[in-house]
């Protein structure tokens, strides 16, 4: 884990992400929620906000740690290097399952969105049951806060 506050990229906040004003939480110095709020661009001048009464006797349902991650996005090279017939169509078939749809297979595919670290180890599995591993198997790598719940998760 990583803990580079000050290196935070506002792009990297998804859309619906609330942040949190409370100053005076017990948990703020060690939220994401809080440390997003500090770093809303000031040009916004909207955002959703987690209430502060949401925060009582130092517990918070909306609390989500400060957690750099690596990210991952893009299957394209991966497909291209899997030998196996079989083996990219039961990936394919696999993941369409696991992420709900063939559009969102579609997305992840394409490096459109990026992929959490337990989507990651999924794919990895998935592809240890072929004897197949590979050093880098996904597109593009990068590091960033882990915003939780993502729709990738499992």
């Amino acid at each position: 884990m990583i803990n580079d506050k000050e290196n935070f990229d506002f792009n990297d906040v998804p859309s619906g992400w609330a942040v949190c004003t409370g100053t005076d939480c017990p948990k703020a110095a060690a939220c994401l929620r809080h440390l997003t709020y500090r770093h809303v661009p000031h040009e916004q001048t909207t955002a959703m906000c987690v209430m502060p009464w949401a925060q009582a006797e130092g517990h918070c349902p909306f609390y989500a740690p400060i957690e750099k991650v690596m990210l991952a996005r893009g299957l394209n090279g991966l497909f291209r290097r899997l030998r196996s017939r079989d083996a990219r169509h039961d990936l394919r078939i696999g993941l369409t399952k696991h992420l709900g749809s063939t559009g969102s297979f579609y997305r992840y595919k394409n490096g459109e969105r990026w992929m959490s670290p337990a989507l990651q180890e999924w794919i990895l599995q998935q592809l240890q049951t072929y004897g197949v591993e590979l050093e880098k198997p996904f597109d593009e790598y990068k590091e960033s806060y882990l915003f939780m719940p993502t729709l990738d998760m499992p």
